[in-house]
Order: structure tokens, then sequence, then C-alpha cells
């Protein structure tokens, strides 16, 4: 008999108006990728361009724009964006996971500014 390991991951959801997720990767130019839809972003009622507040478990806090590219901010700057695997929180030309310490399975709370 093989011995398992339960992971506590939980989904992403929205309460009051903020979406709780957390880190599922972190891609090799250091954007931390998290488990958060775009269904949730629109349940939250976000839209592109929005000043977003991050807060993670951390205890990091950061402010970010909401937006379709990296290239929507200036090099340097925080961008919330979703890729292919979903929402992912990164610097424009930077590494965000180094910057901010983040890991996998780091906690994530994203409300409006």
């Amino acid at each position: 008999m093989k011995n398992y390991v339960n992971l506590d991951i939980q989904q992403a959801r929205v309460v009051n108006g903020q979406i709780i997720g957390e880190i599922s990767a972190i891609d090799e130019y250091g954007n931390a990728i998290t488990n958060i839809s775009q269904q949730l972003f629109d349940k939250a009622e976000f839209s592109r361009g929005d000043i977003l507040k991050i807060q993670f478990d951390n205890g990091d806090v950061i402010e970010c724009q909401y937006s379709k590219t990296y290239s929507d901010v200036p090099v340097g700057q925080y961008v919330g964006l979703f890729g292919s695997s979903g929402f992912e929180i990164a610097i424009n030309q930077g590494n965000c996971a180094r910057k901010r310490n983040l890991k996998i399975h780091t906690k994530v709370t994203i409300s409006q500014k």
C-alpha cells in the first residue's frame, strides 16, 4: 500500500468583494501564477485598469494595475494579468517571486484599492 500525502489546497473564492487564492506555480521569469480564474475577477467586478491591492500571507502588500499585457505598465512596475494558467502577479521585466520572497502555496488576497 502506498502512503498518500493530503495537500491542503483550497479553491480560490470571492469573499466580501475580495478574491482569496494562492500561488500555484512560479515560472522561469519569477511570475507568481495563482489558482484564480477570470470568472472570479468577473464575480468580484474587477476590470482592466483597476489598481489592485494584493496581500500575501508572508505580510507583504503590493499595489498593481490589472492589465492585459506586461507592457501596459512601465518597466519595473508590478502588474496583474491573466496568462494561460491563471492570474499572474508579475513585475514588467523583473522577478516578482524573488523580490517578494514568494513561494508556491503562498496565500493571496486581492481587493480593489
